[in-house]
């Protein structure tokens, strides 16, 4: 550089601690006093009758928050992802127990379904999610579960045969045992074939959370507000797909009943999963693969006692959401409700949450994420409770209304504290194991405790049962919490970032009064 040079600029450290001058048009102003008597500058580019410490002097400062716009282009892909996915969700998930029912598996046999499914998906969710974060690639793993959760549909649909409803007035001699076996393969089939398929539908949602999770900060964004077109397609679809099957897809039987054919939401589904397929190839998630000391970042986590609450309430929350997922819809069914009712809940439950997602990370902050776990497990005992004393089927909608905080900002909250305390390079993992909890592990939980209370004692104290469990947790959680556990402990990224930045930015300054310094010395030097 010459020494000379009338260049002005600011000097800062690189990554090597080496000093570099790195030029800019300051304030021209500074240029253009230089001192009459001499008329040269020192070697920093600073005048010699410009003191040390003069306004004149303007070090770099912090780069202020840039504002989010309003529309974030490189999430467009993202957004119609998660429009498409959890649109196919809605159209299928709630009527997996009703499809159950029609191809006449017992109440028992549901039952079993459901206890064995979190079991699979535990152990195969997470390892799943492993193998996601080992190779750094969540993009391919998603195309290939999204791929899985096409083809399995397409089996459960087509392959599985119906069972024909017996004859209560056939003796054992009338059956040549065909009807048995034809009830055995029913089941067994039906049972291998939604392993498959709810193993690569509970991967595919914790996938998504994490992609969404990772570009939603990389494009300075949060969240919520991605999630707030998933749970809005929710939403606009599952009326849609009930307003389909109450009246377009049904049969009549021999005594004037209409029968419900469920095709159309395996149709929706397998649809809007390719369009979700379609999509993933498009966008691409940057992601730093698994560190090699992988016991050393997970043991701080099984030492917590803070980890260990927080994840037995997310596994208690989603065997609220799983009962209510599984018996929901028998239960107003038993009320007499009509179809496009069941799709009439869904569309409540997701509109009504909109709101508080758009504006999920205000609640987050203000509230506390562990504040908002402990009021969607008081709100889960007043709806289960709720939805217990029912006699007429449309007196459940105020219930619904309340899964803005049972579902939406509690998932918002959970998704924002996993992301906190995940080891760096494990955020797939964790996710995972959080999702599996939630949404496998406390779905079967729920399903398999709500039905045996339900063969039991009915189904009303079932919900009763299912309510008080949560209340109870609640009240656990909060008594740890505020009085005998310490502030749980965070890897927050994006304090990390904000430090790191404020350290740099300490280094500059000390740089440059430094490099002034030696400036002064050496103008002294040569004028004597």
């Amino acid at each position: 550089m010459d020494m000379s040079s009338s260049r002005s600029g600011h000097y800062t450290v690189n990554k090597y601690n080496q000093t570099e001058f790195n030029e800019q048009q300051l304030d021209t102003s500074n240029s253009s006093k230089v001192s009459p008597a001499t008329n040269e500058q020192c070697c920093c580019g600073r005048n010699n009758s410009q003191p040390i410490g003069s306004s004149e002097t303007k070090l770099p400062e912090p780069e202020e928050k840039v504002k989010r716009p309003f529309i974030n282009v490189p999430l467009i892909p993202l957004k119609i992802i998660l429009f498409s996915w959890y649109a196919a969700g809605a159209c299928l998930l709630p009527y997996m127990t009703l499809h159950m029912k029609q191809l006449g598996l017992t109440m028992v046999e549901m039952t079993a379904v459901y206890a064995i499914l979190p079991i699979i998906q535990l152990l195969g969710t997470p390892i799943a999610g492993f193998i996601a974060d080992k190779t750094g690639n969540y993009k391919n793993v998603l195309l290939l579960t999204l791929s899985t959760c096409i083809v399995t549909t397409l089996l459960i649909q087509y392959i599985v045969p119906a069972r024909k409803a017996r004859d209560p007035n056939a003796t054992a001699d009338s059956d040549d045992g065909t009807s048995e076996a034809l009830y055995m393969v029913t089941f067994w089939l039906y049972l291998v074939i939604r392993v498959f398929h709810q193993v690569a539908v509970g991967l595919s949602y914790v996938l998504l959370d994490t992609t969404t999770i990772v570009l939603a900060e990389q494009n300075n964004s949060n969240y919520g507000r991605q999630r707030f077109w998933a749970i809005l397609a929710t939403g606009i679809f599952s009326p849609i797909c009930g307003f389909v099957i109450d009246h377009m897809s049904y049969t009549v039987d021999d005594y004037g009943q209409k029968i419900n054919n469920y095709d159309p939401a395996f149709h929706f589904f397998n649809a809007l999963t390719a369009l979700t397929l379609f999509k993933a190839t498009m966008i691409d998630v940057k992601i730093s693969a698994l560190p090699t000391n992988v016991w050393g970042n997970v043991r701080p986590l099984l030492k917590s006692a803070n980890v260990w609450i927080f994840l037995f309430s997310v596994f208690i929350m989603g065997s609220c959401w799983g009962f209510l997922e599984s018996f929901l819809f028998i239960h107003l069914q038993k009320l007499n409700a009509p179809n496009y009712l069941l799709g009439l809940t869904v569309t409540v439950g997701a509109f009504v949450g909109l709101p508080f997602l758009y504006g999920s990370e205000w609640f987050v902050n203000k509230i506390g994420a562990v504040q908002l776990l402990l009021v969607a497990l008081t709100v889960y005992f007043v709806r289960l409770v709720g939805y217990s004393l029912l006699d007429d089927p449309w007196w459940c909608i105020p219930y619904e209304l309340m899964e803005a905080f049972t579902l939406h900002l509690m998932w918002v909250a959970t998704v924002r504290l996993a992301y906190q305390i995940s080891p760096p390079g494990m955020l797939a993992t964790l996710q995972a194991v959080v999702g599996g909890l939630n949404f496998g592990v406390g779905r079967g939980f729920g399903s398999l405790v709500g039905g045996a209370v339900i063969v039991l004692y009915g189904i009303r104290i079932a919900f009763r049962v299912i309510g008080c469990m949560a209340l109870a947790t609640a009240i656990l959680y909060a008594i740890l919490h505020f009085f005998f556990l310490p502030p749980l402990e965070i890897h927050d990224k994006k304090k990390k970032a904000s430090s790191s930045t404020s350290e740099t930015y300490k280094r500059r300054r000390q740089s440059s009064k430094d490099i002034e310094a030696s400036c002064d010395e050496v103008t002294t030097a040569a004028a004597s």
